[in-house]
């Protein structure tokens, strides 16, 4: 940003807020906006209960380094076509809780755009799922070509 010509009328720090963590309930697990993409790789109980499909989305992305410092917030308030983390969070029928607007699916986010708001966590059901995530890059650490996911739980 300090390379660019160009004033920015607002940036928010959400560093300090609490939100760099998985927290567990009986029905869900809530990731914090500024969760790095490292613990949706390592949580061993958010594994188990997804089937191991952030496992899989999340190891080809760039480096340890990278997945230590890029955060879930991030990779979903951009909506990339790429996003190995928005993919693998649609086929399981997330929500997203912002400040103002309160929850919304993330499919209703890819569709009806940015809302004007703070995006605080990721609301990931607690279900019996069997998913999986694939995706096919050019090159090891590349953006995916194509990336899907599919999840199935009781008749869904």
């Amino acid at each position: 940003m300090r390379l660019q010509h160009r004033t920015i009328p607002c940036a928010i720090d959400l560093s300090a807020c609490g939100l760099d963590q998985i927290e567990e309930s009986d029905d869900a697990f809530v990731i914090g906006a500024m969760t790095p993409l490292s613990v949706l790789e390592s949580h061993a109980d958010f594994a188990r209960a997804t089937n191991g499909v952030f496992t899989a989305a999340v190891r080809d992305i760039v480096g340890p380094q990278f997945r230590n410092l890029a955060t879930v917030g991030g990779s979903l308030y951009g909506r990339f076509g790429f996003s190995d983390v928005l993919c693998a969070l649609l086929a399981l029928e997330c929500e997203a809780k912002f400040t103002g607007a309160g929850r919304m699916s993330l499919a209703d986010l890819c569709e009806e755009g940015y809302p004007r708001d703070v995006l605080g966590r990721i609301v990931v059901h607690r279900r019996p799922y069997q998913a999986s995530y694939k995706c096919l890059r050019r090159q090891a650490t590349d953006f995916p070509v194509v990336n899907v996911a599919a999840a199935y739980w009781g008749d869904e």
